[in-house]
C-alpha cells in the first residue's frame, strides 16, 4: 500500500488498482493514470512530441537494526526491449537503488532480459551489508530517449507490488550421508 512510499513530483508514480496477468491488486504503477502508458508528450507550437519519461518511486528512510535481512518484490511491466537483441544500456531502464545513511543513491539492482505482461518476484536484495545504517530505497524508471516509447503501440510502464523487507531465506541445509559403518 502506500504508506512509506512516495512519488517524486512531476513524475509517472501513483498508486492504482490493476487487474493485469490474471492478478488483481492495488500497486505503485510508473505510467500516465489517465492514458494507462508512459509516453509523455508536449505541445511544441501545436505539435505533439514524445519526449523522455523518467521518475522516482522512493521510500521513507528505514532502519535496518540487525543483519539477516533481505528486500523483496513483484513487477509487471512492458516497456521498450527488444527480445531479439541482447539487454541494452539504450533500452528503457528499471532499477532499484538504494541510499544509505543520506548519501547517494547507488544501483543495487537492474531489471532486464525479464518476461514482460506476467507478474515476477525480483531476486531478494540481501540488506546485511546495511545493519545498524539507514536506508531509503528508490524504484527509478527511465526511458533514456523519446525514441519507440510508444513504437505504434503504447508502452503499459512498470507495476511493483509486494514490497516487503523480512528476514533473508536460510540457506539450506546440507543433506549428509549417513554414516559409513563398514568395515
Amino acid at each position: 500500500e502506500s504508506s512509506g512510499w512516495f512519488g517524486q513530483a512531476g513524475s509517472l508514480w501513483h498508486l492504482q488498482d490493476l487487474d493485469l496477468g490474471g492478478r488483481v491488486t492495488r500497486a505503485w504503477v510508473f505510467n500516465n493514470p489517465d492514458t494507462n502508458h508512459y509516453v509523455v508528450t508536449v505541445d511544441n507550437n501545436g505539435t505533439l512530441t514524445d519526449v523522455r519519461a523518467a521518475g522516482d518511486l522512493t521510500s521513507e528512510p528505514i532502519f535496518i537494526a540487525a543483519p539477516g535481512q533481505a528486500l523483496s518484490f513483484s513487477y509487471y511491466f512492458r516497456t521498450e526491449r527488444f527480445q531479439t537483441l541482447p539487454a541494452s544500456r539504450y533500452w528503457d531502464q528499471r532499477r532499484l537503488q538504494i541510499s544509505v545513511d543520506g548519501g547517494s543513491f547507488a544501483d543495487v539492482l537492474q531489471l532486464q532480459d525479464d518476461p514482460v505482461e506476467t507478474w515476477l518476484t525480483a531476486p531478494p536484495v540481501n540488506l546485511t551489508p546495511y545493519a545498524g545504517k539507514t536506508i531509503r530505497l528508490r524504484f527509478h524508471f527511465n526511458s533514456l530517449d523519446p525514441y519507440y516509447n510508444s513504437s505504434g503501440t503504447a508502452w503499459f510502464g512498470w507495476a511493483v507490488d509486494d514490497i516487503t523487507i523480512q528476514p533473508a531465506a536460510a540457506a539450506p541445509a546440507c543433506n549428509e550421508p549417513s554414516a559409513n559403518n563398514s568395515t
